[in-house]
């Protein structure tokens, strides 16, 4: 291989490839932390935190009492713990663990609550927040306001990778998924807007245009998250509705990301030269808002399932103000 032949991009990522190489018959001698793991640890240093996570904090007696007399809670809960081994270096592996915890609640929603029905996921999910979490938020409307905060923290590296994943194929991909993402939104959104969105931010043979649109797409996409209208290059659609844009959340970029992630097609995210602190605010913010849905839609469960004592709404909202609270102070966009 002629290295003078090489642009720097690929030279650097020649680079890494050797050093993953070199770790992979070395590993067990030390660990590898690139310079995004030390930068993320020296931003906890500088602000004397050991973790930057808030989990719901349970009344002690009353969830004890709760998950020994129900099986089926307890195995989930025991599930939810494992989350917080892989914190603060590993976001990712605890989004990843956050979210079998959050599908395997809302099947267990479904089989106890709603007959067994919607046996689909993107079905479930769309009845979970159409339906269910709408009826809760109808008393718990501090609980609604919340959740709905953590659109406005959305980093623009999720908008980006949103985008990207649901409007355009990707370049390098083991199996591809951009059908059923794109049958997933198209039904969400409708014909005529995913259409529009696809026109407007169509990408061309000018990289340098390409760089804006990527910008300008990410824009609109964490706008619409945030309750904007929707602005084709036709016609200017209304927002979302409410239940819309969490199922947008769950279904298009968190479902979408686990997937990607469970099927082993990406590289390493910290074993990259593209790794950064913006890394960590990017899987971050999918842990947060994975965390948050699955604790109000455990909420809603306990309700139904006539456990009142299990979990209240103001601890799950005290998680996601906490939790929202941490990620402002760790990531400053």
């Amino acid at each position: 291989m002629e290295l003078k032949q090489l642009t720097p991009t690929e030279k650097q990522e020649l680079a890494f490839t050797k050093k993953r190489v070199m770790y992979n018959n070395n590993w067990h001698k030390s660990p590898w932390y690139e310079l995004a793991q030390k930068q993320f640890m020296d931003r906890l240093k500088a602000l004397q935190k050991t973790q930057i996570f808030e989990s719901v904090k349970l009344h002690i007696d009353n969830a004890t009492t709760v998950l020994f007399n129900d099986a089926y809670l307890n195995k989930l809960h025991s599930i939810i713990t494992d989350i917080y081994d892989d914190l603060p270096l590993y976001p990712d592996a605890a989004f990843d663990k956050a979210w079998s915890a959050l599908e395997i609640a809302m099947n267990l929603y479904r089989k106890r609550i709603l007959d067994g029905g919607y046996t689909e996921t993107d079905k479930m999910m769309e009845v979970i927040c159409k339906q269910e979490l709408a009826s809760l938020f109808k008393d718990n409307q501090e609980l609604k306001s919340s959740l709905f905060k953590l659109f406005d923290i959305m980093p623009l590296s999720v908008a980006r990778f949103a985008f990207a994943r649901l409007f355009h194929h990707r370049e390098i991909e083991i199996q591809s998924h951009y059908g059923k993402i794109k049958q997933r939104i198209q039904s969400l959104l409708g014909d005529q807007v995913y259409n529009g969105l696809c026109t407007k931010y169509q990408l061309t043979d000018d990289q340098g245009q390409n760089a804006k649109l990527h910008y300008a797409s990410a824009q609109e996409i964490r706008d619409i998250f945030k309750g904007a209208p929707i602005h084709t290059t036709e016609k200017t659609y209304e927002k979302l509705e409410e239940y819309k844009r969490l199922w947008f959340m769950m279904s298009g970029v968190l479902y979408t990301a686990r997937n990607e992630r469970f099927h082993g097609d990406n590289f390493s995210h910290f074993k990259s030269s593209l790794s950064s602190i913006k890394t960590y605010g990017h899987f971050y913010y999918l842990l947060l808002f994975t965390h948050s849905l699955l604790w109000t839609v455990m909420l809603r469960l306990s309700l139904k399932s006539g456990y009142p004592d299990f979990v209240t709404a103001n601890q799950v909202q005290t998680s996601i103000d906490r939790n929202i609270e941490l990620y402002k102070m760790a990531f400053k966009e």
